[in-house]
């Protein structure tokens, strides 16, 4: 619909005279400058819309570096002495999607790095080696404390073929 012209009255789109005046209807704007401001009115028309939602409603929601988006207490991003959000601090939760996962965790090695230290967690000491087994210093069994004949690895200093020939 546009406004008549002669009249207060509007002009359906499908007509060429005004229903209230029967005046003709000036003829719809053509060219490059009409199809740039018609599209300016539409650009406007939106963002009086977007800022009527956001008044009504609130403004989108944004992810904030400094929110601690799994409640474990760690952020993805820390704040500095100042109060000021850093993204580039190393001492922030790696993934702020997972609670079990920050620089306080516990991290077994399970082929996951648990506590944002850049790799998996080891056992104390260090891994084992490939063909030995850890034994426990001693165990309750047969209401007794047992203890293991030899838990240590042989020394490889020892030639075994020597110690078979001196047994008696």
């Amino acid at each position: 619909m546009r406004p008549c012209p002669a009249c207060t009255g509007f002009i359906p789109g499908h007509r060429s005279t005004c229903p209230h005046c029967d005046r003709a209807a000036a003829a719809p704007a053509t060219g490059r400058w009409a199809r740039v401001g018609r599209a300016l009115i539409q650009v406007l028309g939106a963002g009086a819309a977007m800022a009527t939602l956001a008044a009504c409603y609130g403004a989108p929601a944004i992810y904030d570096t400094c929110q601690d988006q799994d409640g474990d207490g760690w952020f993805p991003a820390c704040y500095d002495d100042q109060g000021v959000c850093d993204p580039d601090d190393t001492n922030c939760d790696c993934n702020d999607h997972d609670p079990a996962i920050n620089p306080g965790a516990y991290d077994p090695p399970d082929g996951v790095d648990r506590d944002c230290d850049g790799k998996d967690g080891q056992r104390p000491g260090g891994p084992l080696p490939d063909a030995w087994v850890p034994v426990p210093d001693a165990w309750w069994q047969d209401d007794a404390w047992q203890e293991p004949i030899d838990a240590s690895p042989p020394d490889a200093s020892v030639d075994a073929s020597a110690a078979v020939d001196a047994a008696p």
